[in-house]
Order: C-alpha cells, then sequence, then structure tokens
C-alpha cells in the first residue's frame, strides 16, 4: 500500500508538470491516490489533502466527479458526520458530471454503504449494494481496475456477513458469507485473504464458536497490518479483543482505540463498525 501511494503521487506530479489539460487522467490519479491513503487508514492525511483535492476539481469543472471518488465518506465517518455524508452523495448523484456514469455510480454506493455500516443500519447498505450490484459487477471498469473488483467483492462479503450475524438462521445468507469467503481466498492478494478470515470469523461467531472466530479476527489484524491496512487490522483487533473478554483482548481493544485517536477519529467504536460491520459480541 505505501507503494501505491508512492506511485500515484509520482503520476500526479508527472501529469502536473507536462499534462495539466487532461482532466480524466488526474481524476484517476487522484483516485488511485485517495483510494490507497483510505485502504491504509490514513484517515488525517485524507481529511488533510482531501479538501484542496476538491477546491482544485471545482476550479477545472470537475469537482461531482472528485466528489463522487468513493473516498470522499472517510473524512465525514472520522468526524462522526455520517448522515452529511449521505444527504452530500445523494445530491451530487442528482448532477450530471463529466465522468463515466458506472464509475460514478460506484463511488456514490461505496461512500452509502460505508455510512450506513457506520450507523449500524445494515439492511439498508445491503439494500443500497444490491439495488447498484447487477450494473455494477457488469461494470467495464471492474475489468480495467482489479482493485475495484476486489472491494467489491469485500463490500458484498461484509453486507452478507453483517446482516446473517442479526439473522443467523438465514440459509441463503450464511451460503453467501461462505461463497464470498471462498472467493476472495481465491483471489489470493494481500488484501482478500484478511478478509476472507474476518467473514470465516463472522461465521464461527454466528454459530457460537467464540474462541475460533477471535483467533482468525487475530490472524487477519496482523495480515492487514503487514498489508499496511492499518484502520482494518485496528477494527480486527478490536472485535477480537471484544469477543475474547480477557486480559489480551483488552489489550487489543487499546492498541485499536489508541491508532484512531492518532488518526483523531470521533468515534472510534462507529468507525471500526464501518470497517467490519456486524453484531460481532452475540
Amino acid at each position: 500500500m505505501p507503494e501505491a501511494i508512492h506511485h500515484s503521487r509520482r503520476a500526479l506530479a508527472f501529469l502536473s508538470e507536462h499534462c495539466t489539460g487532461v482532466a480524466w487522467e488526474r481524476t484517476s490519479a487522484y483516485a488511485t491516490l485517495f483510494w490507497s491513503m483510505s485502504w491504509a487508514g490514513d484517515v488525517k492525511q485524507v481529511r488533510e489533502e482531501l479538501p484542496q483535492l476538491l477546491r482544485e476539481g471545482s476550479a477545472r469543472g470537475d469537482a461531482i466527479s472528485l466528489r463522487l471518488l468513493g473516498v470522499v465518506h472517510i473524512p465525514y465517518l472520522s468526524l462522526d458526520r455520517p448522515n452529511e455524508c449521505i444527504r452530500e452523495v445523494e445530491m451530487a448523484l442528482q448532477t450530471p458530471a463529466r465522468m463515466g456514469f458506472d464509475l460514478q455510480r460506484y463511488g456514490a454506493m461505496w461512500e452509502l454503504v460505508d455510512s450506513y455500516f457506520y450507523l449500524g443500519d445494515y439492511s439498508r447498505a445491503r439494500n443500497c449494494l444490491l439495488e447498484y450490484w447487477d450494473a455494477i459487477i457488469t461494470s467495464f471498469f471492474l475489468r480495467v481496475w482489479r482493485t475495484l473488483l476486489v472491494n467489491s467483492l469485500i463490500l458484498r462479503g461484509r453486507s452478507a456477513l453483517a446482516c446473517w450475524l442479526d439473522s443467523p438462521g438465514d440459509g441463503l445468507l450464511r451460503a453467501e458469507v461462505e461463497e464470498y469467503a471462498k472467493r476472495l481466498k481465491r483471489v489470493g492478494s494481500p488484501w482478500c485473504d484478511p478478509m476472507s478470515k474476518v467473514l470465516r470469523a463472522g461465521l464461527a461467531v454466528g454459530q457460537r464458536r467464540i474462541n475460533d472466530g477471535a483467533r482468525l479476527l487475530e490472524e487477519a489484524s496482523e495480515e492487514f497490518e503487514r498489508a499496511s491496512l492499518h484502520a482494518y487490522a485496528a477494527s480486527a483487533r478490536h472485535f477480537c479483543g471484544l469477543l475474547r473478554g480477557d486480559e489480551r483482548g483488552r489489550h487489543l481493544q487499546q492498541m485499536a482505540t489508541e491508532y484512531l485517536k492518532s488518526q483523531e477519529v470521533v468515534n472510534p467504536e462507529a468507525f471500526m463498525r464501518a470497517h467490519l460491520p456486524g453484531k460481532w459480541a452475540q
């Protein structure tokens, strides 16, 4: 992840110097940069740099496309303002933009789903995702940008798990969680392997295998950390600690909270729920 951030910044520097009139390439480079920082959990840095990006986009008539990057919700959620984020995304969707419709829709869906996760409204998050799913999963952008396909699989798995933990008797939801855990494992990326373990941990928790769930979450947290996905690592540590309920568990929860406080996250518990949604403490 640090390498992706570094390469994105180099690409932006090149475009700024040699291709100042090409809005699409700059928007694409900015999207890669901010997606990378958001996945890495660099919340404070995203919050500091995003306003300047949006001002530049407004000056060149590209503000709406940038508004729907899929990461603008991170500053809102870190400041405990999810409803404001939802209102602004819905307003932005009503304004025609210059970027292709599919990518706008994808970014808006991502922002709305994570905002509903933050609020603990898992059924609404899932309905939002399913509303767009068929169009998104067949989109040209998912064939070109593998990162978007990976994130789509992760969103689908997280939404299914969150809803299944509320209704563990739902066999269809359980089968969906199992399916996406397997699909993510087959992808074999540093992001997908720990997320597959998160889904398996959720299945264990829903089946009252609490120790197995805690173990898988702790393993996932270590793998997220190695991949520099610090916010996901913190979230996995927190819920692992919640399940353990012992001294080790309290230490893991403290580590998670301290990291998010270092990023100036106002409501760490809700922010972690946006990353790993669901009723982990059954």
